[in-house]
């Protein structure tokens, strides 16, 4: 499986530790048809594909979401994504053999209510070991979903993704992935996009990968249109991403960085931004008056400054060591003093406040 973290300098370890809060996609294996009988392989991706004839202005805006069931209990809503040609994708990676359906719901009449049911088969890969965890019996170490505990071996390869582009496949990838695999290496860190160095720049030679043929976004680097993905870009990311998975390595995407001529969206663009002065200690993302995720690298006191909310707030912790997440009560605008659960130590933890009751099934 595959591990993403954000990376943004101050707030690399705060973002870090609340990526566990959020409904990060895996990448693809199989891909079917929202009417065919499919089997899914454990831990592995699999793509459920649905198609709309409706009219949509910018279908990368479509809403769309998924509540997956599977054995046990197992209960939870991921979101689906604009695959192109009419095509939107649910996918998801089951991590249980047995019998599991999804629902999907959107604001597209074509797109809303599909159910499909599906078998989970066992994992045929041996490099494939399930999701990275924190071992609950040992909260300061990682273990894998199948027992294996995971001692980290990594590789900063920042440019990896920028192989083999324009091509059908991944060759060069899967050769330098094989040779990163023989020395024991496990763990590869990969920026999403980078365009260009200062202190390379241009194409100076066959070994550099700057600018690259494609772009994440249509349009251009110069000229972007961020409300619109490029599609040939992101299946060639997700080749990458498969080959990575195949062999059993995890990856670190640093999803922005500084230093390689991208022309980034906006400031202010996304939905939660660093607001370090909404709280006394720790850092704060912000959506302010609707959403905040504060983070406190021990379980000490602190000040939530909250303004403009439209009504009463709900809090909830998440103990990025354990997993675990209990309630933190109600919140109203004004500064409010929010003090940690006792059981939680010297640990880090985070605070995630936000407008609509959440449950635990729509994460």
């Amino acid at each position: 499986m595959i591990v993403t973290l954000i990376y943004s300098r101050t707030y690399a370890v705060a973002i870090s530790a609340v990526a566990a809060l959020l409904a990060l996609p895996s990448f693809v294996h199989g891909t079917a048809r929202a009417d065919e009988n499919v089997s899914a392989i454990c831990w592995q991706p699999h793509d459920f594909a649905f198609t709309a004839n409706t009219a949509i202005g910018n279908p990368f805006q479509t809403q769309l979401t998924a509540l997956v069931n599977g054995p046990n209990g197992t209960s939870f809503t991921i979101p689906g994504f604009y695959a192109g040609d009419g095509t939107w994708k649910i996918r998801v990676a089951p991590t249980s053999e047995g019998n599991w359906s999804l629902t999907t719901k959107s604001g597209v009449s074509e797109l809303n209510g599909r159910t499909v049911s599906f078998s989970c088969i066992k994992n045929s890969n041996p490099n494939v070991k399930g999701v990275l965890q924190v071992d609950k019996a040992y909260p300061h170490h990682f273990i894998l979903a199948d027992g294996t505990r995971f001692f980290m071996q990594a590789y900063e390869y920042d440019w990896l993704w920028a192989l083999d582009m324009g091509k059908p496949d991944v060759p060069t990838v899967e050769k330098s992935l094989d040779l990163l695999a023989r020395h024991g290496f496990i763990y590869v860190i990969l920026n999403t996009y980078a365009h260009d160095t200062k202190w390379r720049k241009g194409k100076s030679g066959p070994d550099d990968y700057g600018p690259p043929e494609l772009f994440p976004w249509e349009g251009s680097n110069e000229s972007p249109d961020h409300s619109r993905m490029n599609v040939d870009y992101w299946q060639h990311y997700d080749r990458v991403m498969t080959a990575i998975m195949e062999r059993g390595i995890q990856a670190h995407i640093l999803i922005k960085v500084y230093n390689k001529s991208v022309t980034w969206p906006e400031k202010g663009s996304p939905e939660l931004e660093p607001s370090d002065t909404l709280v006394s200690n720790g850092y704060c993302l912000a959506q302010p008056g609707r959403e905040y995720i504060a983070f406190r690298a021990n379980a000490q006191s602190f000040t939530l400054n909250i303004a403009g909310a439209p009504s009463t707030l709900t809090g909830e912790w998440f103990h990025p060591l354990t997993g675990n997440r209990s309630s933190a009560g109600k919140f109203e605008n004004g500064l409010a003093k929010v003090d940690p659960p006792t059981d939680s130590g010297s640990a880090p933890l985070v605070l995630h406040v936000f407008t609509t009751p959440k449950k635990t099934s729509d994460r």
